[in-house]
């Protein structure tokens, strides 16, 4: 598996950032500059170096770099700063150090490559992270002289000289290191890493199936907090795992998990009246898909925006145990018009209880309500005439309407003077039997009118058809209602528009 994220156009960052690679380059190796020849002058000799450490006559020292060898019992390999690994001496264009330290950190941080490269002969790999990881412990481990954790290899021996080029500006310092890896401790260091991979696997196996049961029951966050655990673990694991499939199952229920979490309003809209402490309560359904199934998301942190309404708003941080959070506006300070109040999945919230920064969850995912701010009373009342129809399927239409007009909160009255718009429908009904029972069609064409304001809202013109199995009446009720719902609906935004 490997610890970066490229699923679904989501590019996700390393488990752990490059280290080694660049080591040399931040610590202060850098190329020695090399001056113009001077004409008339023949070119001065190859650089001469001073050894001011260690013993330049050890038979090792001559040794290619990077070739391990073995003798009483140990692994011996010769590693340089100067170079790049593989180089033998002093050269045109040769690398060197600013310091001493900088000089034996580089040695070593090519010395920490090689022993990861023994270990990876015998079977033992890590992914890149991890490696980078291991590479950057042993490589301050044996620059300090001591023995590595992991691979436990130590500093046998090193030379330190200091080198002055007379064809550059300057000159800098280069380290040659020895290095010692105990065959014991090599094949120790082999069984540990397998079983230590063993270990993490069965770890994650079990964190997989707790996370399935924590989703499976509405419990999103938790369950992904589940899947990053096991993640991490497996990020550790050497390679080659033994159940192979496990990274692909734990990246795709995160992929599930995340691609399929949505936020909802459960109304269209909400009426609010300017500088009145009359509260008003917006409602977010959270949800995702699991097994092929729709799951409530319980405890999801929730974030609002209330995108420009100036308002003391009671805010819900996570949804409750029916998937459903809330924004309560108390009371509202903004001028009277259409405002947006955003529900969203709290994504730094959730980023950070994964504590994965390399799993990204994805922004936009939440939805917008509509909010409109009336001032005081104005047009907050309306009145439906119905025409067409006996006073008993007249009724029925007027009951669908006030249904979802108050819904929406408006206050529905008798029609007056003092009513803010005036709604008036003219209704046509049939009834027809067909082979499954009774069909009834309704024909609804409506104007309103505004009489605060003196003008025309809307008018429009809905069709519906309602069946019934044996009752033709159940039909013709449901029709009836169903126009009085739809109308309300249409004239609801168109109402509120017409105030600005």
């Amino acid at each position: 598996m490997s610890c970066i994220r490229r699923s679904r156009g989501r590019v996700c960052r390393r488990c752990c950032g490059t280290v080694v690679a660049l080591l040399a380059f931040l610590i202060g190796c850098a190329r020695g500059p090399v001056s113009e020849p001077v004409a008339g002058r023949e070119e001065v000799g190859a650089p001469v170096c001073e050894v001011v450490a260690g013993r330049g006559d050890a038979p090792w020292v001559e040794r290619p770099a990077g070739e391990w060898w073995e003798n009483g019992g140990s692994r011996f390999a010769v590693y340089r700063s100067a170079g790049g690994e593989g180089s033998a001496g002093a050269g045109e264009g040769e690398m060197y150090c600013r310091s001493e330290e900088s000089a034996v950190a580089a040695a070593a941080a090519a010395a920490a490559r090689g022993v990861l490269g023994v270990l990876a002969s015998r079977g033992i790999r890590f992914d890149e992270p991890r490696e980078q990881e291991l590479e950057k412990e042993a490589a301050g481990a044996i620059a300090r002289g001591a023995t590595s954790a992991f691979p436990r290899v130590r500093q046998a021996g090193v030379v330190l000289e200091r080198c002055r080029d007379p064809r550059s500006r300057g000159g800098g310092w280069r380290a040659t290191l020895l290095v010692e890896y105990p065959i014991s401790y090599l094949r120790g260091d082999v069984n540990n890493a397998r079983w230590e991979s063993e270990r993490l696997e069965n770890e994650a196996g079990v964190l997989v199936a707790s996370a399935e049961s924590l989703l499976g029951r509405g419990r999103w966050l938790d369950g992904l907090v589940e899947l990053s655990r096991a993640r991490r673990l497996l990020c550790r694991a050497a390679r080659p795992l033994r159940r192979n499939s496990l990274p692909t199952r734990i990246e795709k229920l995160i992929d599930q998990a995340l691609d399929t979490i949505r936020v909802e309003p459960s109304r269209d809209l909400v009426v609010l009246e300017a500088d009145a402490r009359s509260a008003a309560i917006l409602e977010f359904e959270c949800h995702y898909e699991w097994d092929g199934r729709r799951i409530s998301g319980v405890r999801v942190p929730i974030v609002f925006s209330l995108g420009g309404l100036r308002a003391v708003a009671d805010r819900d941080p996570e949804t409750g145990a029916d998937g459903t959070a809330r924004c309560r506006l108390l009371i509202a300070y903004a001028e009277p018009g259409e405002y947006e109040v955003r529900g969203a999945v709290d994504t730094e919230v959730v980023s950070a209880a994964l504590g994965d920064d390399s799993i990204v969850v994805p922004s936009g995912r939440g939805a917008v309500e509509r909010v409109f701010v009336v001032g005081g009373t104005r047009a907050a009342s309306v009145c439906l005439e119905v025409a067409g129809l006996p006073e008993v399927d007249a009724a029925q239409v007027r009951a669908g309407f006030a249904r979802r007009a108050e819904r929406d909160g408006y206050s529905v009255e008798k029609c007056g003077p003092d009513v803010g718009v005036v709604v008036s429908a003219s209704v046509e009904k049939s009834l027809s039997q067909t082979e499954d029972g009774w069909s009834a069609a309704v024909v609804l064409t409506a104007t309103a009118f505004d009489q605060r304001t003196a003008s025309d809202v809307g008018a429009t013109t809905i069709e519906v058809t309602e069946s019934a199995l044996d009752k033709p009446r159940h039909a013709e009720v449901a029709a009836l209602k169903e126009s009085g719902r739809l109308l309300a609906a249409y004239l609801s935004r168109r109402i509120l528009m017409s105030l600005e």
